[in-house]
């Protein structure tokens, strides 16, 4: 069996060797963890990258659905503006409308009440921070025959600011009386109930002191 064991003196011979060979061994490991450590860093910054990277597509993508959403309902928004659906409710403006109404054909006595406004909480899906708001008009007057009766009504709806809801209308025929000249036949008499609406943020407008407006023309 061989003696691997050195013999006096002979280490001496071989100290700096070993000495060198220690020192390449300790820089050898100080770069594999000095690699180590370079490449746990660097992937730490690619994922860093990468994280940055989606969250800015993410970013972009939401602001492009934005713009989207927002060129989508613009014309909406601005034609419901200028309708007068989104503001105030502009009462002024639908008697005028009904005054020309009434001008243009007095033979049909329009009267109308408009009652004060009121919010309607219960409708869903609004805006967050917009409410819903009715106002109520009693509608009476005189017409010939029932297609008479539509035009007045699509009238309201294509001239007169907001949106009008027809909730119901009462029809009976009138008797003749020998002084209504202006009538061919018996006319009908309808008394109509519409809800004007209007879409805006805070509270209601004030009401009048007597909390309704009334007009016609007899």
């Amino acid at each position: 069996m061989n003696n691997w064991q050195l013999q006096n003196g002979e280490f001496a011979l071989i100290r700096r060797q070993v000495m060198l060979f220690g020192v390449a061994v300790a820089m050898a490991l100080g770069c594999i963890v000095a690699a180590w450590f370079y490449l746990d860093q660097a992937q730490l910054k690619q994922q860093q990258a990468r994280q940055t990277l989606q969250q800015a597509q993410a970013e972009a993508e939401m602001m492009l659905q934005d713009r989207q959403d927002f060129e989508r309902y613009a014309t909406a928004y601005r034609q419901l503006l200028a309708k007068g659906v989104i503001g105030e409710e502009d009462r002024l403006q639908w008697v005028e409308v009904l005054t020309n109404i009434s001008n243009q054909y007095p033979q049909m006595k329009l009267k109308y009440r408009v009652d004060s406004q009121r919010p309607l909480d219960f409708v869903p899906d609004v805006p967050e921070g917009m409410r819903v708001f009715a106002s109520r008009m009693q509608l009476s007057f005189m017409t010939a025959h029932e297609a008479q009766l539509l035009q007045v009504l699509a009238r309201l709806d294509q001239e007169a600011r907001g949106l009008h809801l027809l909730r119901q209308c009462e029809i009976r025929r009138e008797k003749l009386e020998q002084q209504q000249q202006e009538w061919v036949a018996a006319p009908l008499q309808s008394q109509c109930l519409i809800e004007w609406v209007t879409l805006r943020q805070g509270a209601p407008a004030a009401a009048p002191p007597e909390g309704a407006a009334e007009g016609g023309v007899q």
